[in-house]
This record gives C-alpha cells, structure tokens and sequence, in this order.
C-alpha cells in the first residue's frame, strides 16, 4: 500500500489513476477529488473537462480555487472546455 500511496503524486496521469483503482480495490481510502484537482493542471484538454466535470459533481470546497485557476488561463487553452469549468463553479458556488 506505501508504494501505491506514493504513486497518487506522481506526475504520470496513468499511473496515478492505476494506483488509485488498486488502491480502492484493497478497500483504502482515495481522495479522488485531490486527483481531479491534479488533472485539472495537464495540458491534455479532455481530461482537464472531465476533471471540471467530476469536481463540480464531487461539491466539494477545495476545488473551486482549482477551478477559478484554471479558468484563469488563457481562452485558447480552454476553448475546449466547452462550459465545463462555469458549469463546476457554477455548481460549487451555488447556494
């Protein structure tokens, strides 16, 4: 478990996300939404938008600065994002 626990920070998307899959099956705990926040820092844009998507489904506190940041960035980094960054803030920030 120490092993997969490291991998959850590793830089490698796959590997992250293997580690997090096993580490579920053995029945450990997985902050999934700390795992989103990462993916929401990758260049590859599909999974930047599912990330957003996950976070505003999660409701969790942490990931809307994550969400304002990555928003932040410029339009062209974005423009596949299809809404899905205001549609998780707008989610999050709703009251």
């Amino acid at each position: 478990v120490p092993p997969l626990r490291g991998a959850l920070e590793s830089a490698r998307y796959r590997l992250r996300w293997n580690a997090a899959k096993a580490l579920e099956r053995v029945a450990e705990p997985v902050d999934m939404v700390a795992l989103y926040i990462l993916d929401l820092e990758r260049e590859d844009c599909p999974t930047r938008r599912r990330a957003a998507i996950r976070l505003g489904e999660a409701k969790d506190p942490r990931a809307v600065p994550a969400l304002r940041r990555s928003k932040g960035k410029p339009a062209m980094e974005n423009s596949c994002m299809s809404g899905a960054l205001d549609a998780a803030l707008a989610k999050l920030t709703a009251r």
